[in-house]
């Protein structure tokens, strides 16, 4: 029994001795704020069982009388299922996200059926995943009219933007678990304008931050330990799967 179980296991026997001596819904209350406190602490259902096992020993342990063990018994299956909603809420909110995903995932391919001219393409080619527009051939006078974002695994990433000619080039660096530092290096057509490229740089910019909210929000819902884990579109972000796969075979050499 690790220390965070052991100092819920503690308190879940509070609450329950609490139940017994008729603190009624204030106990209730507390074996609640356990179990929430058990999925914010990333612990699990074994866990959840672990705490109310030792919790429910340590209150048969001072039961005198049959009486009183079946009162701690009743009192006890109580108290588990209060302690256990916040782990119902949260499978519920999972499948809620689920649903919402697969229906995402529905639209998303009506989409592609429907307007395969106006949006991205994804595709894999060993280490390297891309998103890129309808292919064309194009003269050097010519403007690109969708943006390219390449990925070659395992950290440089390559932009080309629609307009001018133009790339940018730079690598992700991990720092820490769940921070990652990245530059970039921006590099320009001879003709192209100067206002063009400090137009640029000021979008890119904007989509920079904008992304890093996302990400970030994401990484504090990780954090909360209210979702075991996340589920993947399988069409819409293959380009994700690609990466993890390839990551996951690095590590498993």
């Amino acid at each position: 029994m690790n220390q965070d179980v052991r100092e819920l296991a503690a308190e879940y026997a509070r609450a329950l001795q609490g139940y017994l001596a008729g603190h009624g819904e204030a106990a209730l209350q507390q074996a609640y704020e356990l179990g929430r406190q058990t999925l914010a602490k990333g612990l699990g259902l074994l866990d959840v069982a672990t705490v109310q096992h030792w919790g429910l020993l340590r209150a048969l342990a001072k039961s005198r009388t049959p009486q009183e063990r079946s009162r701690a018994l009743r009192a006890g299956q109580k108290l588990c299922v209060e302690s256990l909603l916040p782990f119902e809420m949260a499978h519920r909110r999972v499948q809620e996200v689920n649903t919402a995903l697969r229906d995402s995932e529905h639209r998303y391919r009506n989409l592609v059926d429907t307007a395969r001219d106006v949006i991205y393409t994804l595709s894999t080619d060993g280490r390297l995943s891309t998103q890129h527009g309808p292919p064309r051939t194009l003269t050097p006078a010519e403007e690109l009219l969708r943006a390219q974002f390449h990925f070659l695994w395992p950290n440089l990433g390559i932009n080309i933007f629609p307009g001018r000619p133009n790339f940018s080039i730079g690598p992700f660096v991990p720092v820490t678990p769940d921070r990652t530092y990245r530059f970039l290096d921006y590099f320009f057509g001879p003709d192209v304008e100067p206002a063009w490229i400090d137009e640029l740089l000021v979008f890119d910019q904007q989509v920079g931050r904008e992304d890093l909210g996302l990400v970030e929000g994401v990484q504090r819902g990780v954090a909360s330990g209210a979702v075991q884990h996340g589920v993947l579109m399988s069409h819409s972000e293959q380009l994700i799967a690609h990466f993890q796969a390839l990551t996951a075979a690095a590590l498993a050499r």
